[in-house]
């Protein structure tokens, strides 16, 4: 549909029966809604449930669906690997801590030790297995030393 100013915008319409008394069929009322602002925030939901916020980077999720959708298609499928960034690196496995470890609208947080178990099982698949050891040896240490402080 076209708006005051000349410009294509999606709309959503919906229609209903004018009836008389007699039931005869006397018109119809139609209603158009402008739904560009609720398209725009479909695309952006869309968007970041398959980017990561931070980097803007597909995620796991966008790059299985996609190498699954030329598999499917029989299209030609290469996958090209690069060197995530120490930095990246380093704070996927803090953030992931971070979010493990505080409450969330739909979950209650975990232990420490259950953030540091789950750190660990995913050691070489979702963190680097190197710097996920440092941060789990570095947390326990912490620990150690808070325990220490509190025994004084």
């Amino acid at each position: 549909m076209l708006n005051r100013q000349g410009k294509i915008i999606p709309i959503a319409d919906s229609a209903a029966p004018i009836y008389m008394d007699d039931g005869i069929l006397s018109g119809v009322v139609m209603v158009f809604r402008d739904v560009t602002k609720e398209r725009h925030t479909q695309r952006e939901i869309e968007y970041l449930s398959q980017h990561d916020a931070m980097t803007g980077l597909s995620n796991r999720y966008s790059l299985e669906k996609t190498i699954a959708d030329l598999e499917a298609s029989q299209q030609v499928t290469s996958v090209i690997m690069i060197e995530i960034p120490l930095p990246c690196r380093i704070i996927s496995v803090v953030d992931a801590f971070d979010a493990m470890t505080h409450n969330r609208v739909y979950r209650l947080a975990m232990s420490k030790k259950e953030a540091l178990a789950e750190i660990s099982r995913n050691k070489g698949k979702q963190f680097d297995p190197t710097i996920a050891q440092i941060f789990i040896d570095l947390i326990e240490r912490e620990e150690r030393k808070e325990t220490d402080h509190a025994t004084l």
